[in-house]
């Protein structure tokens, strides 16, 4: 199920941090959001030249710098090596759990991640969203079809030390 929409909330123009960032950063982080190479778990390619196209007077230098600066300030991660990036709390702000259909493509997509870094912070993200919102029904899903990812988000939100700190072999 490919993506139709992207959810922008609101709030973001509250966000001190956002609302400081220069509005080129803020087109690329809204460009990253409506992006079709945006995953379920929040994770795209890393091309800057993609971006280019997106807004007269963007260039790579110009998109890369951006991204440095969204990386920076945590709104997305960046892994050079799988030439990979996240957007740190989409599953979050997307409201994932919320849509049991979803989270199996959320999980699918997370098992497709190549960076170990990338996967941990999304792991983080989603134990964050465990402990903020049990009720969501996602959760059930992702016990019963995915019952590795859930033990990770289980380790990740009580605060333990994962056994498998690199998310290998989910």
């Amino acid at each position: 199920m490919a993506r139709k929409h992207a959810r922008l909330l609101l709030s973001v123009w509250d966000d001190e941090d956002f609302t400081a960032l220069a509005p080129t950063e803020q087109t690329i982080y809204f460009g990253i959001l409506s992006s079709r190479d945006l995953s379920w778990c929040g994770v795209a390619p890393l091309l800057p030249q993609r971006f280019t196209r997106n807004a007269h007077g963007l260039t790579e230098r110009k998109v890369t710098a951006a991204l440095d600066r969204l990386s920076k300030d945590r709104f997305v991660v960046i892994d050079r090596t799988t030439a990979e990036l996240a957007v740190r709390t989409f599953v979050r702000h997307d409201e994932i759990m919320r849509q049991p259909n979803v989270v199996k493509a959320m999980a699918t997509a997370l098992d497709r991640v190549h960076s170990d870094r990338l996967r941990d912070v999304i792991l983080e993200e989603v134990a964050r969203d465990f402990i903020e919102n049990p009720e969501y029904p996602g959760w059930k899903t992702l016990a019963n079809c995915f019952p590795k990812v859930m033990a990770m988000v289980h380790e990740k939100s009580s605060g333990n030390p994962s056994a498998n700190p690199s998310a290998k072999g989910r």
